[in-house]
């Protein structure tokens, strides 16, 4: 038990350090491809926009050598996790900076990111892995270029989904606080979902001893109950048993709570799949009722407005699962699996706050309320 036990957690370990390499890939190729709109949007030419790739390499020098001081000090968990973050934070700056001192800037700190994450992640797999450690750090680097492969193909749905770069037209919509709004539900939305959905079998698995195979059912569970937690949600609207706006408070709360009740049990196989099967029921109605009151009250900028909400929804669908994994050494799989459902919890605020900023618009009278409007409406 004790060997099988060691395998699991190394198991778990180099999945959530692959996980780490796609994101760093995706977000340290990316400028690749982008790099005349990046040219364009900064107003220098293509030669000078260059300058950015030295900006990174720069800044990846950098960040290898203040890895290797803090990892003594705070250990390569924590390093990597920074790297993750510096990585995240830099990447949202770059495509919306119209000043290239800017982009060099948010390059350079990118590269201190992503020295974090090497250096970290292969300590990390040389004190995990050491009897194979040749084939490990293979498979791993494999990874990153997982990450670099599915760059351009992001960029691309990007431009097709809203016919132009889609990184120079974000800016205009930033200052919309309505939008912004609705993205965050989004992001915390498929923040949750897809962090439990991630490790729930593990959870089980791990907590319970038992197998992988005999852990599945869980997430079986929990999707058969997102399926029809969206099949009762239109039925609820259509025969207008409840509104959107009661469907959503019902499914935040349902799911936060079913969520907690999972992650305090979570070591009890009937349990977990009984109540996983609760949580993607009122998960199920959240991703479609916010993206239908988003389209309804954003009607004149579908394609932005998708566009803001997916990638808000991607950026967390890459961010949840790698942090979890992080997580779960020092805090357990029960305390790791209550994340997920204190974020479902949390889409509450910014959806009250939405939901309030869009009647104060209605409320304005006469010259008012069409100015508010076009505040909302146009980008």
């Amino acid at each position: 038990m004790n060997y099988s036990t060691s395998q699991g957690k190394r198991r778990l370990r180099f999945y959530t350090l692959f996980l780490a390499y796609i994101c760093a890939g995706i977000v340290s190729i990316l400028p690749g491809p982008t790099l005349p709109i990046l040219a364009q949007h900064t107003g220098v030419a293509l030669a000078v926009a260059g300058w950015a790739f030295t900006s990174g390499a720069t800044g990846f020098m950098v960040g290898v050598a203040i890895a290797g001081m803090m990892i003594g000090r705070i250990g390569p968990k924590y390093v990597l996790m920074s790297g993750l973050a510096i990585m995240t934070c830099a990447g949202i700056v770059i495509p919306w900076t119209h000043l290239f001192l800017l982009l060099l800037a948010a390059q350079f700190v990118a590269g201190i990111g992503f020295g974090f994450l090497d250096v970290s992640i292969n300590i990390i797999v040389t004190l995990s892995f050491e009897d194979t450690l040749g084939e490990t750090l293979n498979n791993l680097h494999s990874s990153y270029g997982i990450g670099a492969l599915l760059a351009p193909l992001v960029l691309s749905l990007a431009l097709q989904v809203a016919h132009e770069a889609i990184w120079a037209y974000l800016t205009a919509v930033f200052r919309q606080v309505l939008l912004w709004l609705m993205a965050l539900q989004m992001g915390l939305y498929v923040g949750a979902e897809v962090g439990f959905s991630s490790w729930i079998v593990t959870a089980v698995s791990q907590s319970a001893l038992i197998s992988l195979a005999l852990a599945a059912p869980s997430a079986t569970a929990f999707w058969a109950g997102m399926t029809i937690g969206r099949l009762l949600g239109a039925q609820a609207l259509k025969r207008g048993i409840l509104s959107e706006k009661q469907l959503l408070y019902l499914s935040i709360l349902g799911g936060g709570i079913s969520g907690l009740v999972v992650a305090a049990f979570v070591r009890y196989i009937g349990v977990s799949f009984g109540v996983s099967l609760l949580v993607g029921l009122f998960f199920g109605p959240i991703f479609p009722g916010v993206m239908a009151i988003a389209s309804r009250w954003f009607v004149h900028t579908l394609g932005t407005v998708s566009s803001v909400m997916l990638i808000s929804a991607g950026a967390a669908g890459m961010i949840m699962p790698v942090l979890m994994g992080f997580l779960i050494a020092d805090i357990g799989f029960s305390w790791v699996m209550a994340i997920p459902a204190l974020v479902c919890l949390t889409i509450a605020v910014p959806f009250s706050l939405a939901l309030r900023r869009q009647r104060h618009a209605l409320q304005l009278p006469g010259d008012m309320q069409a100015t508010e409007k076009e505040s909302v409406y146009k980008t």
